[in-house]
């Protein structure tokens, strides 16, 4: 994972582990949408955001990283909308963030 559950407990300013397995899975989820959108899969980052070994999570960049963590909060904070008539569109924010990273954009 390129963010921790602490990271997204402080983002989300949670102070208790009710929620943590609901978490761990909007993080799993996050990263997998984050990964489709970049058209690259998030544990190929290496140094300086190259697509060699290293560190993932010492490699993406931040926009990156942040993007996860908007997306996690969203699903946290609508995690009724499946139940609801709430429609979630895709933060545009997320999309400013990522879009200089997308890779084989074709034509």
């Amino acid at each position: 994972m390129i963010v921790s559950l602490s990271e997204i407990k402080t983002h989300l300013r949670i102070d208790h582990s009710d929620s943590d397995s609901d978490l761990q899975l909007y993080i799993l989820a996050a990263e997998a949408d984050v990964g489709n959108f970049l058209n690259r899969s998030l544990s190929s980052w290496g140094p300086e955001g190259s697509p060699v070994g290293g560190s993932p999570s010492a490699a993406v960049p931040e926009p990156v990283r942040h993007a996860v963590k908007m997306i996690v909060g969203d699903l946290y904070e609508n995690r009724e909308a499946a139940n609801a008539d709430i429609t979630i569109h895709i933060n545009p924010t997320c999309q400013r963030l990522l879009f200089p990273y997308r890779i084989e954009l074709g034509v």
